[in-house]
């Protein structure tokens, strides 16, 4: 547009144009950068369309977790006593994420009932990603997972989530009371047996000091408790389920030295009731593990729990 009036006003003093010529001119021309902007305009409407529609079109085409078949199957299939004992076997496991080194290659672990088993590890050594197999989010690349004598695989995902309760670093609360966040099903028809889960693991302690007690609104993703307790809600809700295997990770490191005192004491007490890994840096809560293993180069080693060093 400024070029289009330069050489306007220069056509003008040298009498090739007229004023009103180069007034129409400006507005034509104006009319036209205008339009052609608005089409520039709508271009990169379009290709953000094509992206969102693109990805979209993954979503819809990913494929879930299990199929709905696996669901009716898991139907039919019968829970063991969870009150048996448990053995869980981790043999020589190994795993990378696509396109990357091996993250472990010789992951050997073994848990009992009434055990505490406490894994340690630098920070990305891939403790971690050990509880995200053990949830069966990801599947391991060699090695194998022993559970009562059966192969891990042979289990269901439904039906192997019914032994597990866990409790892991990113915690997730829903936007609704205590109460539901905690049994993740019908409150109202749940209350009751709710209300004395928590009075006889000694939860109330704590959730009675809410406004409104379990009954208190939380919020989306928990804007209106603390860290600490959101852990709290979490390890409740893992307990609540009565798991065989126990997965903590990290589970009071939002915690006060009050609050983690009452966890540890509580893991003490019910430890009998199944088979606890922990991944844990805080030296006090690895202090009440039966054994301690140290995740290094891709390895675990069994050591010492005297003599492990703060990480």
């Amino acid at each position: 547009m400024i070029s289009i009036i330069f050489i306007g006003i220069f056509w003008v003093l040298n009498g090739q144009l007229k004023i009103g010529q180069l007034m129409a001119i400006i507005t034509i021309s104006g009319i036209v950068v205008s339009s052609i902007s608005s089409l520039s305009g709508a271009n990169i409407k379009l290709q953000e369309a094509g992206v969102a529609f693109d990805r979209f079109y993954e979503f819809i085409k990913a494929k879930p977790e299990f199929i709905p078949t696996d669901y009716e199957t898991y139907k039919t299939e019968k829970v063991e006593d969870k009150n048996r004992n448990i053995n869980l076997q981790i043999r020589q496991l190994s795993y990378r994420f696509i396109g990357r080194k091996k993250i472990f290659d010789d992951i050997s672990i073994e848990i009992n009932s009434g055990e505490i088993v406490t894994l340690c590890g630098e920070i990305g050594s891939g403790k971690s990603t050990l509880i995200q197999i053990l949830q069966k989010h990801y599947f391991p690349e060699g090695g194998d997972i022993i559970f009562n004598g059966k192969s891990l695989s042979e289990y269901s995902i439904p039906l192997w989530r019914q032994y597990i309760g866990v409790v892991s670093q990113q915690i997730k609360i829903f936007n609704g009371s205590v109460g539901d966040n905690i049994c993740l099903g019908n409150y109202l028809e749940e209350r009751e047996s709710i209300f004395e889960f928590c009075h006889n693991y000694g939860f109330n302690t704590f959730f009675d000091s809410f406004h409104q007690g379990l009954d208190t609104l939380l919020g989306e993703d928990g804007v209106n408790i603390s860290g600490g307790q959101k852990q709290l809600v979490a390890i409740a809700r893992a307990l609540y389920r009565k798991p065989s295997i126990l997965l903590l990770d990290e589970p009071t490191s939002a915690m006060d030295t009050k609050t983690e005192e009452f966890v540890i004491s509580l893991l003490k007490q019910r430890k009998s009731q199944f088979a606890t890994l922990l991944v844990t840096h805080r030296l006090q809560l690895a202090g009440i593990s039966d054994r301690i293993y140290t995740l290094k180069n891709g390895a675990t080693s069994c050591l010492n729990k005297n003599s492990i060093n703060p990480i």
